[in-house]
C-alpha cells in the first residue's frame, strides 16, 4: 500500500503537474507536466501545460527555462503573457522575462493587445513593465479600436503618457487619408501629431471632386482632430504623374480645416508648370 501511494505521488509530480512556491522561485509559481531541476537546483526546465504566476500576471508556454541566480525566465512556444491589472496580453513564440528588471524581450514576431483599445504587431520588442514602455527598432504596426493605423520604425510607446514616437511613419486615419512622416510624436489621448518632413495623400473625394488626387507636402506638421498645419507647404489636386504637377500652391504655412474641408494659405504663390 505504501509503495502504491509513493508511485502515484511520483507520477503526479513528474507527469501531471509540478507546482513550485515562493521559497524557491522569488515569487514565481510554476506548473508544468514535466520538469527537471539542474545545476544544484539553480536551473529549472519544464514543458507541457506550462503556467507561471507572478503577482498580477500569468505566463503560459510550451516550454520554459528558469535560472534562479539571475531570475531569468525563458518562455518558448505559444507564449501568452497576461497582465490582469491593466488588461495587457502579449503573445509570441519566444519571450524572455527578467524578473529583477520587470523586463520582457520578444524574439521574432509578437502581438500585444492593450485594454481592448490598442493592438501592436512587431518583432524583437522590449517591454519594461514598471515604466510601461514598449519599444522596437523593427517595423511595427500600431492600431486603435476606431481604425487609425500607424506603420513605423524605431517604435516607442509610452503607455503612461499615452504617446507613440517613431520614424518612417505611415499613418492612415479613419477617413483613409495617408500621412507619410519622417519623424513624429503622437499623443493618443488628444490625437495630436507633431512631426517633420511629411507628405499627405488625401482621399480623392476629400475636397469634393473624386477625379482629383489632392496631396500636401511640407517641412513641419502639427495636426489634431480639427486642423492640420504644415509649414513650407506645397499643395496640389492634380493627378499623379512622373513629372511635376501642372500647378501647385506653395506657402509659408498651409492649414487644412478638417471639418470645413477647406485649405488656407499664408504667404502663398501659385506655380504653373
Amino acid at each position: 500500500m505504501k509503495n502504491k501511494i509513493t508511485k502515484t505521488f511520483f507520477l503526479i509530480i513528474i507527469f501531471l503537474s509540478f507546482f513550485l512556491k515562493d521559497s524557491y522561485s522569488k515569487d514565481l509559481e510554476f506548473t508544468a507536466t514535466k520538469l527537471e531541476i539542474l545545476e544544484n537546483g539553480n536551473l529549472l526546465v519544464g514543458e507541457g501545460g506550462v503556467k507561471i504566476i507572478s503577482d498580477d500576471q500569468t505566463l503560459e508556454a510550451d516550454k520554459f527555462k528558469y535560472n534562479k541566480i539571475d531570475l531569468h525566465l525563458e518562455l518558448i512556444g505559444n507564449v501568452v503573457a497576461i497582465n490582469s491589472s491593466d488588461n495587457t496580453v502579449i503573445t509570441g513564440n519566444k519571450i524572455d522575462y527578467f524578473k529583477n528588471q520587470e523586463k520582457f524581450i520578444s524574439t521574432g514576431d509578437v502581438e500585444i493587445k492593450i485594454s481592448d483599445k490598442y493592438t501592436i504587431n512587431s518583432s524583437n520588442l522590449t517591454y519594461f513593465k514598471i515604466k510601461e514602455h514598449f519599444f522596437s527598432k523593427d517595423q511595427t504596426v500600431f492600431k486603435d479600436k476606431i481604425g487609425n493605423k500607424f506603420e513605423l520604425k524605431n517604435f516607442n510607446y509610452l503607455k503612461l503618457k499615452n504617446e507613440i514616437k517613431g520614424k518612417k511613419i505611415k499613418y492612415t486615419d479613419i477617413q483613409l487619408n495617408e500621412y507619410f512622416i519622417e519623424d513624429a510624436m503622437v499623443n493618443l489621448e488628444s490625437n495630436e501629431i507633431i512631426g517633420k518632413d511629411l507628405k499627405i495623400d488625401f482621399t480623392n473625394s476629400a475636397f469634393g471632386n473624386t477625379n482629383n488626387e489632392p496631396r500636401l507636402k511640407g517641412n513641419k506638421l502639427y495636426s489634431n482632430n480639427n486642423l492640420t498645419t504644415v509649414s513650407k507647404g506645397i499643395f496640389t489636386t492634380c493627378k499623379k504623374t512622373d513629372h511635376c504637377p501642372p500647378w501647385s500652391l506653395q506657402a509659408s504655412e498651409i492649414k487644412h480645416d478638417k471639418t470645413k474641408k477647406t485649405i488656407y494659405y499664408k504667404n502663398a504663390w501659385l506655380k504653373i508648370y
